[in-house]
């Protein structure tokens, strides 16, 4: 199989320096006027454009792109311009006249330039390390790290036939979010529902609610602080967080069992949430996956659901704007696909999306599952907890208007993922069914990054802890090499937000390990104290 060819070399920019601006005015204003008057705003602004265009492409030399690369590229800013030109400027000096003060005055302007670099890699490495987390990959840190040491890396290949490609992901994200994906029977219970809802929902838009009042200087001044994604021509990025703002302050409060993207509820309080309700050790727990989540979000129901909380009028029209007629496009190595409809679902990477998604799963968390049961939810991870030596007995009947309300919603539980894990007690001699389902129990279980066992003694995370820590310990050593201008501060950052986070992370779970165990742990900031100081081993004296 033949290899595939690089993709080409970006295309060639302009050169500003060396533009003719008079002549470019001349070119401007003979294509302004050679376009016919445009009907509207929108056209007449691409007749400018179009226009500025032909008048650069005449006047304005290209400038072909260098494929070179440089030591200090990944660090280049304008104050290493700065830098570099003041040593440039002192070595011109010295080639002209080879005397000792311009001698001296280039060590000294070297030794600057040096020492100042050095500090902006230090910068630059604490600032990296700093966005580290227990939860980024060692492919992440790796790219980084190689991109330093190899300043010209292997550019990936080109697709045969990228336009093609952008087409077929563009219409399978569209179609992650189609209803098709629902059983008939839900999909059937959506289509006699949304009637009523709809009804509801224009409702509620068309009656008065305290959150009318016009959008004051304050919110925007409050989303615009210190917000480099909301720069005042970021129209669409302001007004959702202003809605987003005032959505949280009309709702108040969600329930007190979702914790994902929610101020003050994290993963560690969902964590000790879910240790505090298996009270004594012995229980059982279901981890329930959402499947597509995300996709099948139905703004109807959304809409709805902010309804049922007292939201309407305005607000409540806002966010029924945002849902309407949503398309999306893919673009892939500069080939942009055509734009496909998505019916359900809430946008990725909008910063209202994750409360919208919170309401819609807020409606499970409102029933009533028996006495000793709860249900806690993390984002589209679910998990039902049984606290009682009887929960067998009771757990069909949870699942079962677990699956009930599900329907209702129209969300789609996953049920090859959905796993059962008794703490303490013996599996039962039937079967737990979700969905016409027989749901399978297990002894380990991996959930939100933490391996649980039946006996809650967390001996398997820990070896998984260790694991994890000795292939990013691999990383941190390859930062103690001269070449990469690590210095102790910047290798302590990494430990604490590299490693010792995969720690912090989990603590919660930790705190009642035995002694050997809780030593094993010790070893991993014995084997990173060395690299902290830039040596491979320590010395037999220390």
């Amino acid at each position: 199989m033949a290899p595939l060819p690089s993709p080409p070399l970006p295309p060639p920019r302009w050169d500003i320096r060396r533009a003719d601006w008079a002549s470019f005015g001349r070119a401007l204003a003979e294509a302004l006027e050679a376009f016919p008057p445009a009907p509207g705003l929108e056209s007449r602004a691409d007749q400018v454009a179009r226009a500025f265009t032909q008048a650069a492409s005449l006047t304005i030399p290209l400038q072909q792109r260098s494929a070179k690369c440089y030591r200090d590229g990944w660090i280049y800013c304008a104050r290493v311009r700065e830098l570099n030109h003041r040593l440039n400027v002192a070595r011109r000096q010295y080639r002209r006249r080879r005397t000792s003060p311009h001698h001296r005055y280039l060590a000294a302007v070297t030794h600057h330039v040096t020492s100042e670099k050095r500090r902006l890699k230090e910068e630059a490495w604490i600032g990296w390390c700093r966005t580290l987390d227990s939860h980024s990959t060692l492919r992440e840190m790796w790219r980084r790290i190689r991109s330093i040491t190899d300043p010209c890396p292997l550019r990936p290949p080109s697709h045969p036939d990228p336009a093609a490609e952008a087409s077929h992901l563009a219409q399978h994200f569209a179609d992650r979010s189609a209803s098709h994906n629902l059983l008939l029977s839900v999909q059937a219970l959506q289509v006699q529902l949304s009637t009523s809802r709809v009804t509801e929902i224009q409702a509620a838009c068309d009656r008065p609610d305290p959150a009318d009042g016009p959008i004051t200087s304050g919110e925007l001044q409050k989303v615009l602080h210190h917000r480099s994604d909301t720069a005042p021509g970021c129209v669409v990025k302001t007004a959702e967080r202003v809605v987003r703002d005032r959505l949280a302050w009309r709702l108040g409060s969600l329930h007190p069992r979702i914790f994902a993207y929610h101020p003050g509820r994290s993963a560690t309080h969902y964590l000790a949430s879910f240790l505090g309700e298996l009270r004594g050790g012995r229980g059982m727990a279901v981890f329930l996956d959402l499947e597509k989540a995300f996709e099948l979000a139905s703004p109807v129901v959304i809409l709805a659901a902010l309804v049922a909380r007292g939201v309407g009028s305005r607000l409540l029209s806002w966010v029924r704007d945002f849902f309407k007629e949503r398309t999306a496009g893919v673009r892939f190595q500069g080939h942009l696909s055509p734009f496909y409809r998505h019916p359900n679902g809430t946008p990725q990477g909008s910063v209202l999306s994750p409360l919208l998604f919170n309401v819609l799963v807020e409606g499970l968390l409102n029933i009533d599952y028996g006495p000793g049961v709860t249900l806690l939810s993390y984002a589209d991870d679910l998990a039902l907890v049984f606290a009682r030596r009887d929960c067998f007995t009771r757990a069909n009947s949870a699942l079962s208007k677990l699956q009930d309300k599900c329907n209702e919603l129209g969300l789609k539980i996953n049920l090859e993922k959905t796993k059962c894990l008794p703490f303490g007690l013996r599996p039962p001699d039937f079967p737990l069914t979700l969905g016409g389902h027989h749901l399978a129990f297990v002894t380990l279980y991996q959930y939100l990054g933490v391996w649980l066992d039946g006996s809650l003694t967390f001996a398997r995370h820990v070896k998984y802890l260790r694991e994890r820590a000795s292939t990013r310990m691999a990383a941190l050593k390859c930062l103690t090499s001269r070449s990469m201008g690590t210095s102790y501060r910047a290798l302590r950052t990494f430990y604490i937000h590299a490693i010792r986070s995969l720690v912090d992370y989990s603590a919660i779970c930790l705190t009642g390990l035995a002694p050997p165990i809780i030593s094993s742990l010790e070893v991993l900031q014995n084997d990173a104290l060395p690299y902290h100081i830039g040596r491979s081993s320590l010395d037999p004296a220390c």
